[in-house]
């Protein structure tokens, strides 16, 4: 599908006038529209509703319940705009993001700078200690799920969002964490998942942390270990890959790789080893890792990321010369910030 194709008069809730297709899956679609009162870019998910009288709950219905644990103007999370039905549909109006991580570490040549990563930590682990606050876990940290705010909006902030596979690590009746269990069902992308989800044990808040350690580390070095198993039997690979994980002896491949990062990384690897399960990260010490870092090379917390200012790499990026968000600069899905 041509991303840049209009399609033919399609409104959602009669204000919202859709205006292109960014991106379709066997869960729905997702659209850019505009606000015909206000003119405002806005991001809608869509997904059709269940007809019969089988009670079902979408993913996308899902979504809209945990978006609403997360107060409306919330740092870092898209606002909400409308969450219903519309006719034949579910919808999930939210705010307009920029680029995701991934589409723009691929803009940048595959890697990031480490003051550019450093400096995603810091709004990452931001993100992921209020989704915590909220007894939320996200089960899905990817850097597809990251993504940068709008060119005029805010472009340097990061933002969360696509929070489906999210789930409640506090009981709501007793207040208390759910207790540990094993053989639950897996979620989110297994590429980052962490150990315990390997094990198919009970998620809590250490492994989103874990989770988000190998995103910092393809950022940094633009691949993981286990991107290239040889095999192609699934369940083969998933044995390999858990492996390689859990492996972090110098001459292992995870290890090696650690040994070749930053020091940094290797005391984020040794505080998620050593959390029990329901135990709380502790985010200061974590984003005080990558704060440290910067102060001693003299980088500035507002500097610019490698994609405002291409020139501190080594081959330059692919963006054009201003950092525009613009439909014939966004790749189908790869690039898509609300790709389902």
């Amino acid at each position: 599908m041509d991303p840049t194709a209009y399609l033919y008069s399609f409104s959602i809730c009669g204000i919202y006038q859709v205006t292109h297709v960014l991106g379709s899956g066997s869960a729905g679609h997702v659209v850019r529209a505009f606000n015909n009162l206000t003119g405002q870019d806005v991001a809608i998910k869509m997904t059709h509703r269940v007809t019969d009288e089988t009670v079902v709950v979408t993913s996308l219905e899902y979504e809209m319940a945990v978006y609403k644990l997360i107060p409306d103007g919330t740092h870092g999370f898209p606002s909400i705009h409308y969450s219903g039905k519309d006719a034949n549909h579910h919808v999930l109006v939210m705010d307009m993001l920029g680029p995701d991580l991934d589409a723009i570490r691929r803009a940048c040549r595959g890697t990031f700078t480490l003051r550019t990563v450093c400096m995603l930590a810091d709004q990452m682990l931001q993100r992921l200690q209020f989704l915590h606050s909220r007894g939320l876990v996200c089960c899905d940290v990817k850097p597809q799920n990251f993504a940068m705010g709008a060119e005029d909006k805010d472009p340097n902030t990061v933002y969360m969002f696509d929070l489906a596979h999210s789930k409640m690590y506090i009981d709501d009746e007793t207040g208390e964490h759910l207790p540990f269990q094993e053989r639950r069902h897996s979620r989110g992308s297994i590429r980052y998942a962490s150990v315990p989800a390997h094990h198919r044990h009970e998620v809590s808040r250490r492994d989103d942390i874990e989770s988000l350690l190998y995103v910092l580390l393809e950022l940094y070095h633009g691949s993981l270990p286990w991107d290239a198993i040889p095999t192609d039997d699934g369940r083969i690979e998933l044995k390999i890959m858990l492996d390689m994980k859990a492996d972090v002896s110098p001459t292992s491949p995870f290890g090696s790789l650690l040994a070749r990062s930053p020091p940094e990384f290797a005391a984020y690897q040794a505080h998620c080893t050593n959390l029990t399960f329901g135990q709380k990260p502790d985010y200061s010490l974590l984003r005080g890792l990558f704060r440290e870092r910067m102060r001693k090379e003299g980088w500035g917390n507002n500097s610019p990321f490698d994609w405002i200012n291409g020139s501190v790499l080594e081959k330059g990026t692919l963006l054009p010369e201003e950092y525009v968000v613009d439909i014939k600069f966004v790749e189908e899905q790869e690039w898509n910030p609300n790709y389902m």
